[in-house]
């Protein structure tokens, strides 16, 4: 059964400690993000993730996922969308953004297959010079 709860103290670090590989680490993550949602299935935490607001009615959503979500790819889908549905709907956003490293497929495919469509690069953007892909949503 799926599960969307307030992020508890606990859930970021475990969420990172079994994070999918290429996934930032716990060393690249700025606490004041905290304000999230975790999504769990049959109690156990496959992601954590929440929304940086940018101005009123925009805003980027981020999530980190554990290695959980490769054996439950659908359930992983679901869990994403109505944590992203209760987010949009809590901070009534009407442009939702998005990004993935380039070199994490993944992470790229989700997004799409969840209505996010690519918008641009950010070159050798992220701590280690991987390039970062855009993406965005209109609601």
């Amino acid at each position: 059964m799926i599960e969307i709860r307030k992020i508890q103290e606990g859930d970021l670090e475990y969420a990172m400690e079994r994070a999918i590989e290429n996934e930032p680490k716990m060393e690249d993550f700025n606490y004041d993000l905290i304000d999230g949602y975790t999504a769990l299935l049959d109690g156990k935490i496959l992601m954590v993730g929440g929304v940086m607001m940018k101005w009123e009615g925009v805003g980027e959503v981020w999530a980190f996922m554990t290695e959980d979500v490769r054996d439950n790819l659908i359930e992983s889908y679901r869990c994403l969308h109505e944590m992203f549905d209760v987010l949009i709907k809590e901070k009534q956003l009407r442009r939702v953004e998005a990004s993935s490293r380039a070199d994490f497929l993944p992470g790229q495919n989700m997004l799409e297959h969840l209505g996010f469509e690519y918008e641009g690069c950010k070159r050798k953007h992220s701590r280690d010079g991987t390039d970062v892909y855009i993406y965005g949503k209109i609601l």
